[in-house]
């Protein structure tokens, strides 16, 4: 009992502290929310079959809910933690095509100062 108040209190604090924000970015936030509900929807399931299972010694419940949910919630985990490492790969990427970018304008710089003085000693 005390899980499922820790677990409603954490979630209608999200949900709370997602008002506020929804008008920003409301698709991310709620793509976590329906990410967040599915997977405690899978370990409460999960748990009601292992409690099954101490009661009956009999695995048939837990092998349809891994079978059945399992690669949905590993699914939805890959996707979520992957979506986060392209973002930051590609704010690397771009950060260090901007220092390229710079780099190059310096050395043609120099090269053009460098022909100019070489130029006017012939």
């Amino acid at each position: 009992m005390g899980s499922y108040l820790f677990i409603k209190k954490y979630f209608l604090s999200g949900l709370r502290m997602s008002g506020n924000n929804l008008e920003k970015d409301g698709f991310e936030d709620r793509q976590y929310r329906v990410a967040m509900t599915f997977i405690l929807g899978f370990f409460a399931l999960l748990g009601i079959s292992i409690i099954y299972y101490f009661i009956t010694k009999s695995l048939d419940i837990a092998e349809f809910v891994g079978t059945l949910f399992g690669g949905w919630v590993g699914t939805i985990i890959g996707f979520y933690f992957r979506e986060r490492q392209v973002e930051q790969l590609s704010q690397s990427l771009k950060e260090e095509r901007n220092r390229t970018e710079a780099l190059t304008n310096y050395i043609r710089q120099k090269s053009d100062e460098i022909w100019r003085k070489l130029e006017g000693k012939t």
